[in-house]
């Protein structure tokens, strides 16, 4: 009894489970496909027909600027806030100028 028990048991156990991963997994592919379909919006906006070797550059193109600006965003928040210094060390430098009231340039790099 004590075996049907537990087989009852793991066998509604492993159901909830493969009902979570689906549900995971269709999750996934809504975001996918959402943000497949904020690509197409972009590149239409920006004039390029839908089916065009342009177009298939656009998508491509938006989707590379997407995916660098959040490694970059990933290794500031590492850098800034987890203090993980191997993130900081490559972290490009920004030089701003400015003018002084003689007219002299004065530059800062950070």
């Amino acid at each position: 009894m004590n075996r049907l028990a537990l087989l009852l048991l793991c066998t509604v156990m492993l159901t909830g489970c493969a009902e979570y991963l689906a549900q995971v997994e269709e999750d996934e592919r809504d975001k996918r496909e959402a943000y497949f379909s904020e690509l197409r919006d972009r590149c239409t906006q920006y004039g390029y027909k839908e089916g065009s070797e342009a177009f298939a550059r656009c998508t491509q193109g938006e989707a590379s600027s997407d995916e660098a600006k959040k490694r970059e965003k990933d290794r500031n928040f590492n850098c800034t806030y987890l203090k993980k210094e191997e993130y900081c060390d490559n972290r490009p430098l920004r030089t701003s100028c400015t003018k002084d009231y003689s007219g002299n340039l004065n530059c800062v790099t950070r």
